[in-house]
């Protein structure tokens, strides 16, 4: 009886190709990457430090980052993304939302403040 060549009885087999996967970009006034609590930093900078509206070296200043660090620049996307600040030339100026949650009239008129910019960002809005 004639043994069998073990080498001739394994099949190859071509490597397999990795599967693509094709990446969705999501738009960060659609997703903020900083939450609310983080962005809102931004906004009482202006608010506590300039009043209505501030450059952004100045907003750089106030938080204590430098205007390069991406953390800011989150930050600062962010709060536009949220409504808390929004960009008029070269100076980022408060919203009426954010000037509800730094000087509400009365108990509520923050919490739904808060809760109106979150409802902002569209991919969050799903969700909430």
């Amino acid at each position: 009886m004639a043994k069998k060549n073990a080498k001739s009885s394994v099949k190859k087999v071509a490597p397999s190709k990795p599967t693509e996967e094709k990446q969705t970009k999501i738009s960060t006034t659609d997703l903020p990457r900083k939450t609310i609590e983080d962005c809102l930093r931004v906004a009482n900078a202006i608010f506590e430090n300039y009043g209505d509206s501030a450059s952004f070296d100045e907003l750089a200043v106030a938080v204590k980052l430098s205007p390069k660090n991406v953390v800011f620049k989150y930050l600062v996307w962010g709060a536009q993304a949220y409504g808390l600040i929004l960009k008029n030339g070269e100076s980022y100026n408060l919203t009426e939302t954010s000037k509800k949650i730094f000087q509400p009239e009365n108990k509520t008129q923050k919490r739904e403040s808060i809760i109106k910019a979150i409802l902002i960002p569209t991919t969050l809005s799903r969700f909430y």
